[in-house]
């Protein structure tokens, strides 16, 4: 599930990026992060 999640932001990163809005490219990258931050920190948990 995880994986699907991170795939759909990376296609949506890639969309921004191709229609040249800067603002929503970096929008996707933040979120990018902290879903990837998230996914480590709760691997650890369990």
């Amino acid at each position: 599930m995880k994986l699907l999640k991170h795939k759909n932001i990376v296609k949506n990163l890639a969309t921004a990026s191709i229609k040249g809005n800067n603002t929503a490219a970096e929008n996707m990258n933040n979120t990018n992060t902290f879903c990837i931050e998230s996914s480590h920190n709760s691997d650890r948990k369990s």
